[in-house]
């Protein structure tokens, strides 16, 4: 699913977690303050805290 919607023009974008999300974007991982990766799932939701990072998906 992930390639394919790269494939139609999706990027993946780092941030840090206190900038506003684009719009249309999709956080797949939190980059804890201290380097861990933590996935967010469906099952699985992440709260940044301050000093994390954001891996999002995004069409803009």
């Amino acid at each position: 699913m992930l390639a394919a919607r790269y494939e139609a023009g999706a990027r993946f974008l780092v941030q840090p977690a206190s900038a506003p999300l684009p719009p249309g974007s999709e956080t797949l991982f939190v980059v804890r303050a201290d380097l861990r990766l933590e996935p967010v799932t469906e099952r699985s939701r992440v709260t940044p805290g301050e000093g994390d990072s954001v891996v999002l998906l995004t069409t803009s």
